[in-house]
């Protein structure tokens, strides 16, 4: 978090938001005179370390990313390239809510939103739309760019490739086709990773993140 905060700086900051170091985001609010992390309540501190200072909490503090599944990660995003949203609202289309959100564990290769609009499929497509991208099994960056295939819940091999992208001049990790755009995104039951595409579907141009993609609304169509 913000460095040499003691408990009075937190209370007057709250209420608002706490970055840990580790990236997350946590509430910070008052609960009477004391200050509140999410649903910890900081009980006693100001203890001076060499660095700054510690405090101690009543309760352990759970990272929202794992207090959070796969379907809701994709249910509640708007900011991540454009949100994750249509790959949820396809989910609940083909009903297959319970198997994302509960079982586990699983890794998805989510396509963001912009992907999505880029095409059109009729609505018996979707449920396979959905299985493409899911694989049973936790398959963290470095896994998936040791693998030569992977296999999803239903559908096609996926070939994997690791390639130099040239504007970012990194290697980049492509699974089935598409790029991942953003890696490891941990959840209470496995991992996801966004990708630029949907895969499956034949693409002719360009879309802003490199990989191309065909032009249409991508609403399930009776």
């Amino acid at each position: 978090s913000s460095p040499a905060m003691t408990i009075a700086d937190y209370y007057a900051e709250a209420p608002g938001n706490i970055t840990m170091l580790s990236g997350e985001t946590y509430q910070l609010k008052r609960k009477g005179t004391s200050p509140r992390i999410d649903k910890s309540v900081i009980q006693f501190g100001d203890m001076i370390s060499t660095d700054g200072y510690f405090h101690i909490i009543d309760k352990v503090l759970e990272p929202p990313s794992v207090s959070r599944t796969l379907y809701d990660h994709c249910k509640e995003s708007n900011r991540t390239y454009s949100g994750l949203t249509l790959f949820a609202t396809t989910v609940d289309y083909v009903r297959l809510t319970d198997l994302i959100d509960r079982d586990l564990p699983l890794t998805g290769f989510i396509p963001y939103n912009r992907a999505f609009r880029r095409i059109s499929y009729p609505a018996p497509k979707a449920r396979g739309i959905v299985e493409q991208h899911v694989i049973r099994g936790l398959y963290y960056i470095d896994v998936v760019a040791k693998s030569t295939i992977l296999t999803p819940l239903e559908g096609f091999d996926m070939g994997v490739e690791v390639k130099y992208d040239n504007v970012t001049m990194e290697e980049s990790v492509w699974v089935g086709g598409a790029k991942i755009i953003q890696e490891e995104v941990y959840t209470r039951n496995g991992v996801m990773h966004v990708i630029d595409r949907v895969i499956g579907f034949d693409y002719e141009t360009s879309p802003p993140t490199v990989s191309p993609a065909p032009t249409m609304t991508a609403q399930p169509t009776a």
